[in-house]
């Protein structure tokens, strides 16, 4: 089980996946419009880039990055597709922004979503365990998720 740690803990900060994707603009005028954009998946984190990192400099100039573990990727099948474009998905960050992608074949997008769930996956053993404040019924809590014991919800001044 150690080795194990070492090995994921090593992975983490390998690239499970690079490359073009376009994007569908959300706030446009024109209907479909859609902007080139460069994905990758590093570590704990997904980037959005409008041109390939080149140096390590590059990685800190990403136009967005999300933690791989606060967002949800959907694979989107033809019903819920906004246009005639095929092979598309979307990520929904922890603030509930919606971010709507496509690639040009169907290989991309099985090739996206075994990288995104390998990322999660390593991400998922790298953290074990992650609290978050919420509120509920005006009262400040605690939100404990542990991968390997569940979820606890608990009074944050008492604990």
């Amino acid at each position: 089980e150690h080795i194990n740690k070492i090995v994921i803990k090593y992975l983490v900060s390998f690239i499970v996946y690079m490359g073009w994707t376009e994007e569908r603009e959300q706030d446009s005028l024109q209907d479909r419009m859609y902007t080139p954009k460069f994905l990758a998946l590093r570590g704990s984190s997904l980037y959005k880039f409008i041109a390939p990192p080149v140096t390590t400099w590059d990685w800190t100039r990403a136009e967005k990055t999300f933690s791989v573990y606060e967002i949800m990727c959907k694979i989107l099948k033809d019903s819920d597709l906004l246009d005639r474009r095929k092979h598309c998905f979307s990520v929904q960050s922890e603030s509930g922004e919606d971010l709507y992608f496509s690639v040009e074949l169907e290989s991309d997008l099985a090739l996206w979503e075994k990288a995104f769930q390998t990322a999660t996956f390593l991400e998922v053993e790298r953290i074990q365990c992650k609290t978050y404040a919420c509120v509920l019924e005006s009262h400040l809590m605690g939100l404990t998720i542990d991968f390997s014991m569940g979820f606890v919800c608990f009074d944050a001044a008492t604990k």
